[in-house]
């Protein structure tokens, strides 16, 4: 292009705009490229997302309340073991092995927020007033409910956000490898034939994604401490 500054300002004008150009490779219109894979990437990422909380949640409250040598052993195991994968070996394996590939994202996002999470459950159960709730015989899932999840509320929700952005990463190897037409497999495309006003938009959106994610978390995150204090 002979002036990259001058490119990327017109690229970024345009975007702001809502001209999103034309794809160079697939000689497509970006918008159009970003609104039929968006539907693929953003399910994938709700699979993704929920798995992994889930599977995270329950093995660091199952570790944290029966305090147990073998279910600490097995917990932090599996979770060393998942982190020390990349998400683009995570993703062979299971799709090699013709495993659900929608469970990838949540197998790539356990390890990651398992010792978070741990810590936090670990630091709430030992708090005062938590330990004068058990003494007066009240139930685990009041405990919980009621105090618990309020004290780890601002935390998980910053957590939530991280997460999010965390998923969006995944995608790519996992949409290229087990060929999904996603955002990630249009984002790798992109990259491989050089296509430059392709790359540009989905920078900026990605960036868009990042800040609204963060922003978000931050704010709600804030509310739930304020009410909570």
């Amino acid at each position: 292009n002979h002036d990259v500054l001058r490119f990327y300002a017109k690229q970024i004008g345009a975007t702001l705009r809502g001209d999103f150009g034309v794809s160079r490779s697939l000689n497509r219109p970006i918008g159009e490229l970003i609104r039929v894979r968006l539907p693929v990437t953003l399910g994938l990422m709700a699979v993704g997302v929920a798995g992994g909380w889930t599977l995270a949640f329950g093995l660091a409250l199952a570790a944290v309340l029966w305090r147990r040598r073998a279910i600490s052993f097995m917990a932090d195991g599996a979770s060393t073991c998942a982190l020390c994968l990349p998400s683009a070996v995570i993703a062979a394996v299971v799709f090699g092995a013709g495993g659900p590939v929608r469970a990838i994202i949540a197998l790539v996002l356990f390890p990651r927020l398992f010792d978070t999470l741990r810590n936090l459950l670990e630091d709430a159960y030992s708090r005062p007033h938590i330990l004068t709730a058990r003494s007066k015989g009240m139930g685990p899932v009041r405990i919980l409910a009621q105090h618990v999840m309020p004290a780890c509320a601002p935390a998980m929700l910053a957590l939530g956000g991280v997460s999010v952005i965390m998923a969006f990463g995944a995608t790519i190897p996992v949409e290229t490898l087990c060929d999904l037409p996603g955002i990630g497999q249009l984002a790798w495309k992109a990259a491989m034939a050089r296509d430059l006003p392709l790359l540009v938009t989905l920078t900026l959106l990605i960036t868009l994604l990042v800040q609204s994610c963060n922003a978000v978390s931050d704010w709600i995150g804030a509310g739930v401490e304020r009410k909570t204090a």
